[in-house]
């Protein structure tokens, strides 16, 4: 049996995050934990779980705390496992990890490692589920950064209320999207998702024909959208059925470069990191990740 550390957010999830912790330590004596204290310090502690011979870190929290993991793990002979009790579980769904903290620790000890693709924004770090430029950067602004009020919400209602603020302000930007050196104009972006896995902004299955394991990125952005088609899209994305609606389009590629003017915002795994121009690239096969 693997050995296995667990990388444990403490403040995650509204307290769940440690609930679940507490619940895997009585079930798993042997299991140890690496708690993080500061953001980013994730990819600190699974490295000192790789020092101390673990074969498998696993993720107890949500998507922030898996890229955190997933930076320390990707190209070598660690595996990443998911417990998937974070705000948005995003990554969770695309691998098909179980809800349940318990089963999916066990998974941890018992599932089959397997090579994955993950991205890289060159000069910044890698992401493991989707990279999102303009419209969805700026909502996870403002959803990461909820008033007292808002905080109370469910999730999905939270992020409603992200974008429609958002939406409120941002129009979109002119794109100059170069995919695999063939370059195309976008008049009017409003929104680029670049992913190797589907879901997003919990549980917006935004990319449904991704894999983990093609060696490409799938890419679907949103253009010349107005406020009268927002509410429509934003119902189809979540049953992943807006591939082929009018006002968006979608590709395959390995390499991604976003110019725009003027500058806009991209996160990595929800986590807002820079302003265009950024290059996407894709790592194939670079991470082991513990699957059912």
């Amino acid at each position: 049996m693997p050995k296995v550390g667990f990388v444990v957010n403490p403040n995650g999830g509204n307290g769940r995050t440690l609930r679940a912790w507490k619940l895997i330590e009585a079930e798993f004596p042997d299991a140890k934990p690496y708690f993080t204290s500061k953001p980013r310090d994730g990819t600190h502690q699974a490295q000192n779980a790789l020092r101390d011979g673990c074969h498998v870190v696993a993720a107890v929290g949500g998507d922030g705390t898996v890229n955190e993991v997933a930076n320390a793990l990707i190209g070598t002979e660690g595996s990443l496992a998911v417990i998937p009790v974070g705000t948005g579980n995003d990554y969770a769904k695309t691998i098909r990890s179980p809800i349940d903290p318990l089963e999916a620790a066990q998974l941890a000890y018992e599932g089959t490692p397997k090579l994955v693709d993950v991205g890289m924004a060159e000069g910044h770090r890698h992401f493991v589920n989707i990279a999102g430029v303009g419209f969805d950067a700026e909502v996870m602004i403002r959803f990461n950064h909820p008033g007292a009020f808002t905080r109370a919400l469910p999730v999905k209602v939270r992020y409603y209320l992200s974008i429609l603020k958002t939406f409120a302000k941002y129009k979109g930007v002119k794109a100059t999207l170069t995919l695999d050196g063939q370059e195309q104009v976008v008049e009017n972006l409003l929104l680029l998702a670049v992913g190797c896995a589907e879901y997003y902004g919990a549980g917006m299955h935004m990319l449904p024909g991704a894999d983990l394991t093609d060696g490409l990125f799938d890419l679907a952005w949103g253009q010349d959208v107005r406020l009268a088609e927002l509410n429509k899209l934003m119902a189809l994305i979540y049953k992943g059925e807006h591939i082929g609606h009018s006002n968006v389009r979608t590709a395959r590629c390995s390499r991604v470069v976003i110019e725009s003017q003027p500058g806009t915002t991209f996160h990595l795994d929800g986590d807002v990191t820079g302003e265009t121009p950024v290059t996407f690239s894709v790592s194939p096969h670079s991470l082991r990740v513990v699957c059912p």
